[in-house]
């Protein structure tokens, strides 16, 4: 028997990098009474490709097994659902040399949405550019804000900066904002404000004749 996987995430495009292990869910015993593998062991485990695909290369002998995700790539939660799969013998196997199973997996990705609102009015400002630096200094995204709250998909967890480069015209550049991403599915906001310039503008009334105020 063997086993293929294929993982995406909850938008449905393909997930690299998930680690999934394969168990045996009862003992495989020999012709002769034998245990082979005991319950529960890890038979074999598999990583997905670009493609979002996995294969366990091991020959596994007819049984029932269960998959579950055991390591998942940085910017997405740990499934932890056990996918249940029954190699069991049946009268069809007899002609065929390999079963072939294959499960579908999604995994969740962790979501940050940032806000850039005018302080005054609390409404979205277009025009202002943002980037998000991570721990290491280095710039993990970079955008130019349209007035909607902008969304960053599989963001690894850890300590982050929100840093305006450039402000909208007729507005001051905002003080830096650190933040945390935590794992959960829970969509994690971030909000910056940036304040109008303020200014004085000075009447002079004078006579037009005499010049005079």
């Amino acid at each position: 028997s063997e086993m293929c996987i294929g993982d995406s995430s909850v938008s449905t495009y393909p997930v690299a990098g998930a680690t999934y292990g394969i168990y045996t869910k009862e003992d495989i015993v020999s012709v002769s009474g034998e245990v082979l593998v005991k319950a529960d062991d890890l038979v074999d485990t598999a990583v997905t490709d670009e493609n979002g695909k996995a294969k366990f290369e091991a020959d596994l002998p007819l049984g029932l097994y269960y998959v579950k995700e055991v390591e998942s790539p940085a910017g997405y939660l740990l499934d932890e659902t056990v996918y249940d799969v029954d190699f069991s013998y049946t009268e069809e196997m007899a002609a065929t040399p390999t079963v072939t199973k294959e499960l579908e997996m999604k995994d969740t990705p962790i979501i940050v949405e940032v806000s850039k609102t005018d302080i005054t009015t609390g409404k979205e400002l277009p025009g202002a550019t943002l980037e998000v630096i991570d721990s290491d200094g280095e710039v993990y995204a970079s955008w130019k804000t349209d007035g909607k709250p902008y969304r960053l998909e599989a963001v690894p967890a850890g300590k982050y900066t929100l840093r305006e480069t450039a402000a909208p015209y007729g507005y001051l550049i905002a003080n830096e904002v650190e933040f945390t991403v935590e794992q959960t599915g829970e969509i994690q906001k971030v909000a910056m404000t940036d304040e109008r310039v303020k200014g004085k503008i000075a009447l002079h009334k004078t006579c037009s004749k005499t010049g005079k105020p």
